[in-house]
């Protein structure tokens, strides 16, 4: 954790409370700063988790694609073959 005081000056006399605030707010805002990159850490592993996921699902709809095609490809005639060849170059 980081140092709290931030002055150079030498320290000036203060009451033993001021000295106790001063300490429970300094730990206060470490917690805090420390709460906060948890958090930021949290979402920068959902953001790759929902890249990841994103590519999968794009991964899979070309894999269930391919095996379709495959699939009708095995049931036409070399005719209808063709046909369905050029139809699916001029879609893309």
């Amino acid at each position: 954790m980081a140092d709290c005081s931030t002055s150079k000056e030498p320290p000036k006399p203060i009451s033993q409370r001021a000295a106790r605030k001063a300490a429970a707010a300094c730990l206060a805002r470490q917690r805090h700063k420390s709460f906060v990159n948890t958090l930021q850490d949290a979402i920068e592993a959902r953001k790759m988790r929902v890249g990841v996921l994103k590519k999968r699902k794009e991964d899979y709809f070309a894999a269930v694609a391919a095996h379709m095609i495959r699939g009708i490809r095995a049931q036409l005639s070399p005719a209808r073959e063709a046909e369905l060849q050029r139809w699916l170059q001029r879609s893309e």
